[in-house]
């Protein structure tokens, strides 16, 4: 498949510059961090939205959910992450401030961690290579592997040693067509989209979960019960807020 990349000058925040230049091949998945990170950089500079959606397109369609679990907490943990990852609809968990709910404005992708830290009567675990399935309508998703950990945060904040500043605003503003990311308190940036699970905690039958997780700048804690062979969410509230 071949795409626009463009050859102009990379300005420091998106825009200031036509898509024009010459044709390349996208190089196949995993592309490495460093040539990602520029293939964004020239496709910010050049407003080149067509070259943003190649990229993520090819990100998206390159792995899939897990559907074979190694163990009975495994399959649970995924079935409740899938439960509680609605950010189509962030209203189920609850009353949020302006921050928390709404944040999403249809933007077609989202990115999943690549761990999951889980707790079964009190003895934790993390599940790695973490590739859970989501609701069509939450958006394509985009997993997280060691490849591409760095090339979000790294093109956010462009060449400036300092995480946040305005050029990496501008880059963020222009990142939430595909994705949303949210500013850390000018410390960095969520580039995993919310709600942001931190963690599950499973009684001994692993029937019953509570779910740590934060959106915006809140954080929450829902309970999760499983009725025959289906997870339900029996409660959930914001717990705090930064």
């Amino acid at each position: 498949m071949r795409y626009l990349l463009p050859v102009c000058m990379l300005f420091a925040s998106c825009g200031g510059a036509s898509a024009s230049g010459k044709v390349v091949d996208l190089p196949p998945y995993p592309i490495a961090a460093d040539k990602a990170v520029l293939f964004l950089d020239s496709y910010c500079a050049g407003q080149d939205s067509t070259g943003f959606g190649a990229f993520f397109d090819q990100w998206s369609n390159a792995l899939q959910p897990n559907t074979g679990f190694s163990s009975e907490k495994e399959k649970a943990a995924y079935e409740v992450f899938a439960l509680v990852f609605r950010p189509d609809k962030v209203e189920s968990l609850g009353e949020w401030e302006p921050g928390g709910k709404g944040i999403y404005t249809g933007q077609p992708y989202v990115v999943l961690p690549k761990e999951l830290a889980i707790e079964v009567e009190g003895t934790p675990d993390t599940l790695r290579d973490f590739r859970p399935a989501v609701a069509q309508s939450a958006g394509k998703p985009l997993y997280l592997t060691a490849a591409y950990d760095s090339v979000l945060p790294r093109f956010l904040q462009g060449k400036s040693e300092k995480p946040v500043t305005s050029e990496s605003l501008g880059r963020g503003e222009w990142l939430r067509k595909w994705v949303l990311v949210i500013t850390k308190h000018n410390e960095g940036w969520y580039v995993i989209s919310h709600p942001l699970v931190n963690r599950i905690q499973f009684d001994k039958s692993l029937q019953r979960a509570t779910i740590h997780f934060r959106l915006g700048y809140q954080f929450g804690e829902a309970v999760a019960v499983k009725k025959g062979e289906a997870w339900e969410l029996e409660s959930s509230q914001a717990t705090a807020i930064e």
